[in-house]
């Protein structure tokens, strides 16, 4: 496979249990919304996915780029 290798050495900079965490609180929120608007019966405009779990606001906190990298870490 020619594309099983990385272009750039470089990755997230974030814990997975944080996003992890946060993205199960925004899908538990939205579900909330969702079932109260069902339950209201004001449901002529639903909630867009993008109204919940917005990537800029999560915990993550962007990417480095590792200058000293083995070739290892280019593995996809």
């Amino acid at each position: 496979m020619s594309n099983s290798y990385k272009k750039q050495p470089g990755g997230g900079m974030c814990s997975t249990t944080a996003q992890k965490k946060f993205r199960s609180q925004e899908n538990r929120r939205k579900r909330r919304k969702i079932k109260t608007l069902l339950l209201c019966e004001e449901y002529e405009i639903l909630p867009t996915e993008k109204d919940f779990g917005n990537e800029w606001s999560s915990p993550r906190d962007g990417k480095q780029y590792w200058i000293d990298h083995d070739d290892k870490w280019m593995r996809k």
